[in-house]
């Protein structure tokens, strides 16, 4: 009796662990031109005040409960342009996002002192 409990009560547990790897939408931010990492970039659900920001290695981990916030997300990074991407077309895993480097030129300045 106490072995079929025992049993069910790990076979419980276990299934309970592995089901904790699918609250997450999983995903990497690579340069389109270089094939490097993005870190640090910001990963949004679009019009709200909900999201993450990309590690070092450009990955990031969305929670699923974001999705019920909105339908898309905005990715944003200094050096980059923004993207926006629906929930519908990630996968759970392996997700790689490329984002296109944004070039801005700035006009001239000229700095001039007054002689006294």
């Amino acid at each position: 009796m106490y072995k079929k409990f025992l049993f069910l009560l790990l076979l419980s547990i276990s299934a309970f662990c592995f089901s904790q790897e699918l609250d997450f939408i999983n995903g990497k931010l690579m340069d389109s031109q270089t094939g490097e990492p993005i870190p640090f970039a910001t990963v949004l659900v679009k019009n709200r005040s909900l999201g993450v920001i990309s590690n070092q290695d450009g990955s990031f981990k969305i929670p699923l409960k974001f999705q019920r916030a909105g339908e898309t997300l905005e990715i944003s990074c200094m050096g980059y342009v923004s993207k926006l991407i629906s929930f519908q077309s990630l996968s759970i895993e392996n997700n790689v996002i490329s984002m296109e480097p944004a070039l801005f030129q700035l006009s001239e300045t000229v700095v001039t002192a007054k002689v006294r």
